[in-house]
């Protein structure tokens, strides 16, 4: 009886469902806003055709339903049992959201995002004049698609382990997550904004993981913050390397559509929840969502995605999300940043594991502070306590971190109430945090302990021995046409038997050629404040004429199979050094060496690329040259990426964020009195953005020899060859030692259209999706020539009285031109390349044809994403 008497609430039913259409265009409004006028917080908001549906469980069955957007005219309607679906036409009118205008017809996020773009600087940490932020970072990995592995009767002990962990270690499908590592790390980053300068300095780390050492360039890069940078008030964010433009970019028009969903309450700050679309389903972008707050069109909340159509190899996911934090200064702080990628190799083979990485930051202090001086920040930080103990007060502080994002609720824009938090939506990327103390169990089962080592080895190529490493293993042994079967055995020094002293040594033997080879160094740290090393090296060895020349860097691996099949075609030289160098850290990005080094060189065929090896034309006892040489170079990288390896040398990493400048200059003689100087200089940039076209390579060096001078201590421009693999940075259709200059300047430019033809062209696109196959081009141009008195200086001269000179030149009036095109990630690791030579296809009178052919096809394997 007491519950006949009270209003009809409508408990049950179907949901109301209904279109929002623009009263003028006929079309469905996205984004518009759907709400009881009673329960505000009971509300929705329309999909992209303005489609909505609306629960009204709670509600009385005769209320008030009120539907706006910016934008349009608000609308409040009565809403009555039975009345079906609703069609609400909205009238646009002219809106303002704080300072941004939004016109009739106008998408309404558009004007958000130009407000948002506008005031980036001022919202950003980046337009302070100077500042320190504490922040601590926690990384972990965990290995993925472990089906193959929990089944090995070897690793038992590793799933028995872990299955007493309970379900928080395993995936969606059962399978066990095994974890990897575990980094934390608390730092502090001081900032100058003009002239710009930056330096982190870590004051305490702890890593413990499976196969990790301390000193290993891996464990670096796994602590701190400075090789990430997720800062969307940027133009661009770069993840794994690659460059994806932020939502808030000045070219955002080119790369994402934005809808305006909702309008809600973050913590008591109104703000516009904005979908983030991209324009082209394929291009390497974001999706997701972002929340501007309205007082200052900051970033008050991120929650990004990978395009799930941007064909990233070996990505099953990425997400990006943030929560900002407004300043007493106005700025807006990344209170908290979590980022979470799954990768996988089941492209390669579905029984191959897969990696998942999960970061989380909590930047915990923001100083605005004076300006320091540029040896404030030249300086290095000092070296960070790695503590030793998992749970001391300390750590357990910040692990606390800063307390959950509070959860949305749709709000009308012109509601005072208070909106109902709603659990988070679970996500797959999302994973366990991981204890040390798990960690230390699986470390010590002895099969883990076995698979860490035979990995180790495996990776670097050197086999732990404790305080020496035997190695370098893969050039172990190898045959070619000179030296026969060559054994080589090597051994260096680990931190374990010095922090800063390094000795390293390898002997090699030919079984044909009989000789003796050896390479010996000794190296020892002078400063770690600023990276200051001291070395001496001595080496005797065969060493084709490609190798020599200034500048030329090389893999160990690339090394090692440099010595198979025919090195008497590669026109080997015997080479011994002896050299003394210097290197300094002389700021952030700066690095200087200076080098004395005397050396010996014998070519082992008196012969070139013109002059064949037949008796007829034999030339004789070969020329043994002698040179002492004086360098000094510079390397500026700003922003750079480097590591300090086991050995102590500072390795920078291949991709870095801006370009790298190099400048050398040597001062050197050769036999014992004619001098000579060499200027060079050069600029280096990988994978960087052109315009939303793709990425790019580019090399480029330039270059002057001057006085007279043997041609092994020229320039020899790095060629192909006539092998079919793809050498990066040499001029394909030329063999590798065929062109000699002493003043020059060389471009090697490489295109990656990624998706951007293949995946966009009709009829195409849809077989691509099952290929990912992604054109680019290629272009090299030289320009340079060869004195007459270093022409006249090497010319030799045969048995029958002719002069030949062992190599070619170019003329200086015409450059040597190649362009290229090829396809890229053929079942995910080959590239073709397809060469033509556009210049010097016909030979000059009295001369041979160039070595490498007018077109040449080559082939080269990587692993990309």
């Amino acid at each position: 009886m007491a519950l006949a008497s009270l209003p009809a609430f409508a408990q049950t039913g179907p949901p109301l469902t209904g279109t929002v259409l623009d009263g003028k265009a006929n079309e469905g409004v996205p984004g518009a806003s759907v709400y009881s006028k009673l329960r505000p917080q009971n509300g929705t908001a329309t999909d992209a055709e303005g489609k909505f549906v609306l629960r009204l469980s709670g509600l009385p069955a005769d209320t008030l339903l009120v539907v706006s957007c910016v934008g349009f005219q608000t609308q409040t309607l009565r809403w009555r049992p039975g009345q079906g679906s609703l069609r609400v036409r909205l009238q646009a009118a002219q809106t303002e959201l704080g300072e941004v205008v939004v016109k009739p017809g106008e998408n309404p996020a558009y004007a958000i995002i130009r407000r948002a773009v506008a005031r980036k600087e001022q919202n950003s940490i980046g337009h302070l004049p100077a500042y320190e932020l504490t922040a601590y970072n926690r990384l972990e990995l965990l290995l993925t698609n472990t089906g193959a592995l929990q089944n090995s009767r070897a690793l038992r002990p590793v799933r028995e382990l872990m299955e007493r962990q309970g379900p928080r270690y395993r995936d969606a499908r059962g399978r066990l997550l095994l974890p990897l590592s575990r980094t934390e790390t608390v730092s502090t980053t001081y900032y100058r904004r003009q002239p710009r300068e930056q330096k982190e300095a870590i004051a305490r780390t702890r890593t413990v993981g499976l196969g990790l050492e301390a000193g290993d360039g891996v464990a670096q890069l796994l602590s701190g913050s400075g090789f990430r940078d997720y800062d969307l008030y940027q133009n661009s964010v770069r993840i794994l390397n690659q460059s994806l433009p932020s939502p808030l970019a000045d070219t955002w028009r080119l790369h994402y559509e934005f809808w305006l969903e909702d309008s809600v309450r973050i913590a008591g700050e109104f703000c516009y929840r904005l979908g983030v679309e991209p324009r082209r389903p394929t291009d390497l972008v974001f999706t997701g969502t972002i929340w501007v707050t309205k007082a200052d069109y900051a970033l008050r909340r991120v929650d990004l995605r990978l395009s799930p159509k941007s064909h990233l190899n070996f990505v099953d996911g990425l997400r990006l999300r943030q929560e900002g934090e407004r300043q007493a200064n106005g700025t807006w702080l990344a209170r908290t940043v979590d980022y979470a990628i799954a990768l996988n190799l089941k492209d390669l083979s579905e029984a191959l594991p897969g990696v998942r990485m999960q970061l989380h930051t909590d930047n915990r202090r923001l100083a605005v502070t004076e300006p320091q001086s540029s040896s404030f920040y030249a300086d290095a930080a000092p070296e960070p306590d790695r503590n030793t103990e998992a749970d001391t007060a300390f750590w357990r502080s910040y692990r606390a971190g800063a307390p959950a994002a509070p959860a949305l609720a749709v709000v009308p824009p012109d509601s005072t109430a208070t909106p109902v938090a709603t659990a988070p939506a679970a996500d797959s990327l999302d994973g366990p945090t991981t204890s040390y103390g798990l960690l230390d169990s699986l470390r010590a089962l002895p099969a883990v302990r076995a698979y860490t080592y035979v990995g180790r080895t495996l990776a670097t190529g050197y086999a732990s021995l404790g305080k020496v490493e035997l190695g370098y293993l893969p050039g172990t042994y190898a045959y070619n046409n000179i030296e026969g079967s060559r054994l080589a055995l090597g051994l260096r020094t680990t931190p374990t038997f010095s922090r800063n002293l390094n000795l390293e040594g390898t002997l090699a033997y030919g079984t044909k050629d009989q000789a003796l080879k050896y390479n010996l160094a000794v190296s020892q740290v002078l400063s770690r404040t600023r990276y200051t090393v001291i070395g001496v090296r001595t080496r005797s060895d065969l060493v084709p004429l490609a190798q020599l020349g200034a500048g030329y860097v090389a893999t160990p691996i690339l090394l090692a199979l440099n010595r198979w099949g025919n090195l008497r075609q590669r026109n080997p030289f015997a080479f011994e050094e002896t050299t003394l160098w210097l290197e300094q850290l002389l700021r952030p990005g700066l690095t200087g060496s200076f080098t004395l080094r005397n050396l010996n060189l014998a070519p082992l065929y008196p012969r070139g690329v013109l002059v064949s090896e037949e008796p007829a034309l034999a030339f004789g006892t070969a020329r043994t040259i002698r040179a002492d040489e004086a360098t000094f170079s510079l390397r500026f990288t700003r922003n750079e990426r480097a590591v300090l390896l086991r050995n102590n040398q500072r390795r920078a990493l291949r991709q870095q964020p801006s370009p790298t400048f190099t400048a050398a200059g040597v001062l050197g003689r050769f036999d014992g009195g004619t001098g000579y100087q060499k200027l060079t200089a050069g600029v280096e940039q990988r994978q960087f953005p052109v315009f939303g076209l793709g990425l790019g390579d580019l090399t480029f060096q330039a270059g002057w020899v001057f006085g007279t001078t043997p041609y092994a201590l020229l320039k020899v421009h790095q060629g192909g060859g006539p092998g079919p693999f793809l050498f990066r940075d040499a001029t394909q259709t030329l063999s590798s030692f065929e062109l000699v200059s002493d003043h020059w300047a060389e471009l090697h430019y490489t295109h990656y259209f990624n998706d951007l033809i293949l995946g966009q062209l009709p009829g195409v696109r849809a077989l691509n999706r099952r290929l990912g196959w992604r054109l680019l081009a290629t272009s090299s141009v030289l320009w340079g020539g060869l004195r007459s008195e270093n022409a006249r200086a090497n010319e030799l001269t045969a048995a029958d009285g002719k002069t030949y000179l062992p190599f070619r030149t170019l003329r200086s009036a015409v450059p040597y031109v190649e362009l290229g095109y090829g396809v890229e990630n053929i079942f995910k690791v080959l590239r073709v390349d397809f060469v033509h030579r556009l210049t010097y296809r016909t030979p000059e009178a009295g001369a041979s044809p160039f070595d490498g052919g007018r077109f040449v096809v080559k082939l080269s394997g990587a692993i990309k994403l």
